[in-house]
């Protein structure tokens, strides 16, 4: 923390970080370090072929450990922050006991993790993001695409836009501007499902991305890499739980330009009221 916030005074230019943030970023980062060195044969300096699988037990029992929080404290040197990056050095000889070697038997460098991180904003929610993240659903997101694909599909089947945000607790506008993401193309929308969006990602990305027809755009607007030829998302359709397969291969409903012209006729019936 920067001396004038320690002090009480504002510093624009100072970061205040989530605690619990880094703190997990740090263990996540030492238990896959020590993974790695683990499966790599990279824990000793010089490999040995008769304690290998012992030596490898060992390590990943501790990083099992440390992704748990438990024993962090007593391998933990040190912490840097640095625009970036985090820096961790761990304590050499507590290491070496934990994993019953001697401090000089260990690899050069094994001690030292770096990991680089942003801090991503939602609103007011501030995240740290570094290192291996797991792929975990956003449910925010995941709930915003089957609301559009659900008010797309009753637009369609002539449900009026003021009925469906009289009944769902909406603005029409809100309906407006989120429908539209049902036209996100399959890659993004697979993305979501299976979690491996870009971290940070919200649902006024989606809605600005959803704005342009061009499948490709998107995917360059949202951050979201070229993949595989083929992709199918699930699509849930009226009945709760009924899932039907769209593949980026053939025209998909929520997606194609008919079912742009019957929001947007809504839209524009709506406006000109």
């Amino acid at each position: 923390m920067s001396n004038r916030l320690q002090q009480g005074s504002p510093d624009p230019a100072a970061w205040r970080l989530p605690a619990r943030a880094i703190e997990t970023l740090v263990c996540q980062r030492i238990a896959q370090h020590l993974e790695a060195a683990a499966r790599n044969h990279g824990l000793l300096a010089a490999p040995d072929a008769t304690s290998a699988a012992g030596l490898a037990r060992r390590a990943f029992g501790l990083a099992a450990a440390i992704a748990d929080g438990g024993v962090l404290r007593d391998v933990l040197k040190s912490i840097r922050l640095a625009p970036g990056a985090v820096t961790i050095d761990l304590d050499r000889p507590a290491l070496a006991r934990r994993l019953a070697v001697a401090p000089e038997a260990l690899a050069a460098g094994l001690e030292c993790v770096s990991v680089p991180f942003a801090l991503k904003r939602r609103g007011v929610e501030a995240r740290i993001v570094g290192g291996i993240l797991p792929s975990v659903p956003d449910p925010l997101l995941v709930a915003a695409l089957l609301r559009a694909h659900r008010w797309c599909r009753e637009i369609r089947t002539g449900t009026g836009l003021l009925k469906l945000a009289a009944r769902d607790g909406h603005a029409p506008s809100h309906i407006r501007t989120r429908a539209p993401l049902a036209f996100l193309s399959p890659r993004i929308q697979l993305a979501i499902l299976e979690g491996t969006q870009p971290a940070g990602l919200t649902i006024e990305d989606l809605a600005r991305a959803a704005a342009v027809t061009d499948w490709s755009r998107q995917e360059q607007l949202l951050g979201i890499p070229g993949a595989r030829d083929s992709l199918q998302i699930p699509c849930y359709g009226p009945s709760k739980g009924k899932r039907d397969r769209l593949s980026s291969g053939d025209p998909a409903p929520p997606a194609t330009s008919a079912g742009r012209e019957a929001v947007s006729g809504v839209s524009g019936s709506r406006s000109t009221k």
